[in-house]
Order: C-alpha cells, then structure tokens, then sequence
C-alpha cells in the first residue's frame, strides 16, 4: 500500500510503502508520526518527514488490525482494535502493549477517544462498548441483546 502526504502547498511531498496487506486505519499521534493498522496482524509506526518506517509492532493482535486511534494525555499511545475481538493499549516510547481490553464477541471495527480516560469501540457483535483506559473496565454497552 502507497500513502501520499501532502504540504501545505498541497505538493505531494513523501509517499510511505507499507506491505503487501491492506492496511485498515491509520492515526496521527503527534503531528511528526503516525501509525497504519493492517491485515498482516501488525501496527506500523512512520515519520512523515522521512516517510520511513520507524517501527513495526509484529504480531500487535491475533487477527487483522482492523483501527487505531491516538490516545490523549502527556505520553504519546494509541489504542489498536483488531479482528480477534479485543483492542490494546500501546505506548509509543516503550514501544510495548500495556493494557488489552475484552469484552466484545466478534471483530473489533472501530475505536475512538471521547475524553482522555474513556474510548468507545464498535464491533461486528452488533455492540458499542465504552472502556475505561485507566482501568479496561468496560463501563457500558449499548445495541447488541439491548438494543
């Protein structure tokens, strides 16, 4: 896969290859890099000066990496979700997972942050689940059985 990013003279300025599998989603983490979530189960982390590829989570989940989200706070994480039905906490310093999150029964599609503490999931089970980051608790589901 090809990604062109542009300045803001809207000149495409770097293309970053990636791999030979799709990649699903992509965040922002702080305006320098940012990391693509792909079919081959891995998270790739890119600076979008150089457009190189600075590190590569292999194996980040058990199935595809289907999203990413960035994670607010004074460290820079991103939250992945993936196919084998959970999502994790990475830290982009250590470069390692520190939290996952269960509770879905299908796919994990999307995620996103609503505040600092708190990401909402959707999930091919037909729920959205809301989660605690500090914790991993889920806090509440909606749709599914519910809805």
């Amino acid at each position: 896969s090809n990604y062109l990013a542009k300045n803001k003279e809207s000149k495409w300025i770097n293309e970053y290859r990636s791999r030979k599998h799709y990649v699903h989603s992509l965040a922002n983490i702080d305006g320098k890099h940012f990391v693509t979530a792909s079919q081959d189960n891995s998270v790739k982390q890119w600076d979008i000066e150089t457009g190189n590829c600075l590190h590569t989570f292999c194996n980040a989940h058990d199935g595809w990496v289907t999203c990413v989200t960035k994670v607010g706070g004074a460290i820079p994480k991103f939250i992945t979700g993936s196919h084998d039905c959970t999502l994790k906490l990475w830290n982009v310093s250590t470069r390692k997972c520190e939290r996952v999150f269960r509770g879905h029964s299908d796919w994990v599609n999307s995620v996103a942050c609503l505040d600092d503490n708190t990401i909402i999931t959707g999930s091919s089970d037909a729920t959205i689940k809301m989660f605690d980051i500090l914790t991993g608790e889920c806090m509440n589901t909606f749709g599914g059985a519910e809805g």
